[in-house]
C-alpha cells in the first residue's frame, strides 16, 4: 500500500524535516517537494531522497509511481528486472 502524503509529512516532521528544509537541501522549490510528496510530480531523485530520510524507498512509499522493474541501469540503459 502506498503511504498517504499526510503520514509521510508527519514522519518527516518527527525527524525534524520540513518541506522547506527538504527543498533547500535539494535546491528545488517547496512546491516541487509538495508535489512529489503528494504524487503529482514524478522525480525519482527527489522521491528517493525524501524516502531515504525515513529509511524507506521511493517504491515503498509510491509503488504506483516508482516500481523497481522500471529502473534502468546507467551504464547500459537496459531495463532492470527484479528477480
Amino acid at each position: 500500500l502506498p503511504m498517504h502524503a499526510d503520514d509521510l509529512i508527519y514522519a518527516l516532521k518527527k525527524l525534524g524535516w520540513s518541506q522547506v528544509a527538504l527543498a533547500r537541501s535539494l535546491a528545488v522549490d517547496t512546491c516541487t517537494i509538495n508535489n512529489v510528496i503528494h504524487g503529482r510530480t514524478k522525480s525519482r531523485r527527489l522521491a528517493s531522497y525524501i524516502a531515504s530520510q525515513i529509511d524507506m524507498t521511493a517504491e515503498e512509499i509510491w509503488p504506483q509511481i516508482y516500481r523497481s522493474e522500471d529502473r534502468t541501469t546507467k551504464a547500459t540503459g537496459e531495463i532492470y528486472m527484479s528477480p
